[in-house]
């Protein structure tokens, strides 16, 4: 997770791919290079 392809990659990723959290875990799905597997990706809207 160091490099991507662009400076905020990551970070939309982790935006994109939330789906809940607890105090000590945040829950992600989908895969970062499939778009339509992360459900608050602009594809998915």
């Amino acid at each position: 997770m160091k490099w991507g392809p662009a400076r905020d990659y990551w970070t939309e990723f982790v935006f994109e791919a939330y789906v809940n959290h607890r105090q000590d875990m945040i829950f992600l799905t989908g895969l970062p290079d499939v778009p339509e597997s992360r459900p608050h990706s602009r594809v998915n809207s």
